[in-house]
């Protein structure tokens, strides 16, 4: 049966979902439901993007936040349904935006949502409002030429995808952090999308260890073939003020070289 949500209607109280929430002060834990939770400042959080970015890149920065968001969608998928087992599917489905808000990660403001499990087919206009992941980005890197909410992002995808029982990619079609005026997300079946496959990889596991590795490997045989080939000079002369500058080349390129080791 078709579900679909109009901007008119209202979410169901918060109270199912902040029941879940337990402080256990003196064992050092925080509880929402079975999963332990951590506070953290969103400064912390924010140096911690900035140092991605610049270490990584934006693309590997990217997929690590997609994917870190992608876990967390999942887990609260099988405890949306644990917790409203008698509610609709629209009000089991709608836990997943306010549990984003109540962990204080984004306000979410449903606008069009059109759910049918029998078909398969999903739908899903969303608006979110004051994302903490804006709020980084504008402290920290400033003005993004992309949408910058990655971890929300991700777990969107994982959310709707475990609630769905099939693939479900959403989009930021929109975002504050690239300058547009607000951030809206657009869900929809992965096949509906052109550039399904592209998006898929941030998914995946990142090979920038296995590289660095390689680089290292491919570093430490450009070094031991400089040092066979120490003084190993063809061409013009033999003279002593000749020999004298190969060997400072020599020198030169053999520290040069295990600075990057």
């Amino acid at each position: 049966m078709a579900i679909t949500y109009k901007p008119q209607l209202q979410y169901v109280d918060f109270q199912d979902l902040t029941e879940q929430i337990r402080f256990q002060s003196t064992e050092g834990k925080i509880w929402f439901g079975e999963q332990r939770m951590l506070l953290m400042q969103v400064s912390a959080m924010a140096a911690f993007r900035r140092e991605m970015v610049n270490t990584m890149g934006i693309e590997r920065a990217k997929g690590f936040l997609l994917r870190l968001g992608y876990q967390s969608g999942l887990k609260d998928a099988e405890l949306a349904r644990k917790l409203r087992p008698h509610c609709s599917e629209l009000d089991i489905f709608l836990a997943g935006p306010q549990l984003h808000s109540l962990k204080g990660m984004v306000k979410v403001v449903p606008m069009e949502i059109d759910i049918d499990h029998d078909s398969g087919s999903f739908y899903g206009e969303l608006e979110w409002v004051d994302s903490f992941e804006v709020d980084i980005c504008q402290t920290e890197l400033g003005q993004m030429d992309e949408p910058v909410c990655w971890s929300l992002l991700g777990y969107a995808c994982a959310y709707t995808s475990s609630f769905m029982g099939r693939e479900i990619i959403f989009r930021e079609v929109s975002c504050r952090g690239c300058g547009d005026e607000k951030c809206m997300i657009v869900g929809k079946p992965a096949e509906e999308w052109e550039d399904a496959a592209e998006f898929a990889q941030y998914f995946k596991a990142d090979t920038i260890m296995e590289e660095l590795y390689d680089l290292q490997s491919q570093v430490s045989s450009l070094r031991s073939s400089l040092e066979k080939q120490e003084g190993q000079y063809y061409g013009i002369g033999q003279s002593a003020s000749y020999n004298k500058v190969c060997k400072m080349i020599d020198k030169a390129a053999l520290v040069k070289c295990r600075s990057y080791c």
